[in-house]
């Protein structure tokens, strides 16, 4: 049986690549969406890190952890990412975040930057994010097999 979050988002003529479920599905997600490839995650993580370290001042108000902290741990590669990345990776691609996130509801702004492209992602628990397309792009979409 589908899912009925993916049923819901077909309806709305999108479609959720699933994503694997470790610490970097965030990074993950926007490599794909960003580079159009997973394989980058691990250099968008890093370009995240490094962007954190180099302003400070636009991301201190980061919950309970102090930002010294928060750019330490996002280094392990394990360390789920969330808000606070998505703020960054926001800024450094200059496009908004989308995150659908209950079924028949419209997406969050989870970013409100006021750049043209989205990055669309699904959260339905936890920290696991997947990635959103509209269906057309998967429909003309082609893809790798490997023997």
């Amino acid at each position: 049986m589908r899912d009925p979050m993916d049923q819901w988002l077909e309806s709305q003529g999108l479609y959720r690549k699933l994503i694997a479920k470790d610490g970097s599905c965030l990074f993950r997600a926007v490599s794909e969406q960003v580079f159009h490839t997973q394989v980058l995650h691990t250099k968008v993580r890093m370009a995240c890190v490094n962007f954190m370290k180099k302003h400070v001042d636009l991301f201190r108000e980061c919950g309970e952890e102090s930002l010294n902290e928060r750019i330490l741990s996002m280094q392990n590669p394990w360390e789920w990412g969330g808000k606070l990345e998505m703020k960054v990776m926001s800024f450094m691609y200059r496009r908004d975040f989308l995150v659908y996130q209950e079924l028949s509801m419209p997406p969050v702004k989870a970013t409100c930057n006021g750049f043209k492209e989205k990055i669309v992602l699904c959260q339905l628990g936890n920290n696991q994010y997947d990635s959103v397309y509209p269906k057309e792009y998967v429909d003309s979409a082609g893809f790798c097999q490997c023997e």
